[in-house]
């Protein structure tokens, strides 16, 4: 059965690479950090210019698999494309350590076991002593929010700790032991799909424009748009 349904997949997978009209079901994986600062603004101009694609996300953490046909497309935080992916690498993603102001020397707020393989999931573990951790959570968003109630310091992809410099103090330069790269994916027998090919070109257009604040260089005296 498993064969089966591989090869039904695969089959399905094909025929929508030959779909040429912009229009119908776009299926776009993303991460919970990237869904609530950057995106928006650009996924909103994407409908104004296609406005018969329908964008689905599937917000999550946990890596995708493109391959079964789960999302057409994906933007990501990542190391690169596999053999069964294209790939268009956007810019590097710069991380730092941030804190409420006069918070900036209380314990640490880090990812859990759930982000271990991430690039702040690393760092914790190479950098912070276990002993001076005040809260873990499952999701970047969760601690941004926990810093800003100056609960502690904790360390954020520099594109959502930035766009709060009223409320979140950058202690320091982005880490240079801390660099991921935002990626946009398709998987290959999508490539000449019409939509999918749509959105990636217009994402990674609107996404350039982001380089400064992806890759920490924004002015922290700009407020978020």
């Amino acid at each position: 059965m498993r064969q089966i349904s591989s090869l039904v997949t695969d089959l399905e997978r094909r025929l929508t690479g030959r779909d040429l009209r912009l229009e119908g079901v776009l299926r776009v994986a993303t991460t919970d950090t990237l869904a609530s600062s950057i995106l928006p603004q650009h996924l909103a101009a994407f409908h104004v210019r296609y406005p018969d694609i329908v964008v689905e996300l599937a917000v999550g953490n946990l890596p995708v698999d493109l391959v079964r046909h789960d999302v057409d497309a994906a933007i990501r935080p990542m190391a690169g494309p596999s053999e069964t992916q294209i790939g268009r690498r956007v810019s590097a993603v710069a991380l730092a350590i941030y804190a409420a102001q006069g918070a900036e020397t209380r314990p640490w707020l880090v990812p859990d076991d759930t982000l271990a393989g991430t690039v702040a999931g690393r760092w914790v573990r190479a950098h912070v002593d276990p002993s001076e951790i005040a809260a873990r959570a499952d999701s970047l968003l969760t601690l941004r929010d926990l810093a800003i109630a100056g609960a502690g310091r904790t360390i954020l992809p520099c594109y959502l700790g930035d766009v709060v410099p009223e409320r979140l103090v950058r202690l320091g330069e982005p880490l240079p032991d801390a660099v991921s790269e935002l990626w946009l994916l398709m998987h290959a027998d999508l490539s000449r799909t019409a939509r999918v090919r749509a959105f990636n070109t217009f994402m990674a257009g609107a996404l350039a424009g982001e380089r400064d604040l992806l890759e920490g260089r924004r002015d922290r005296s700009s407020r978020s748009r």
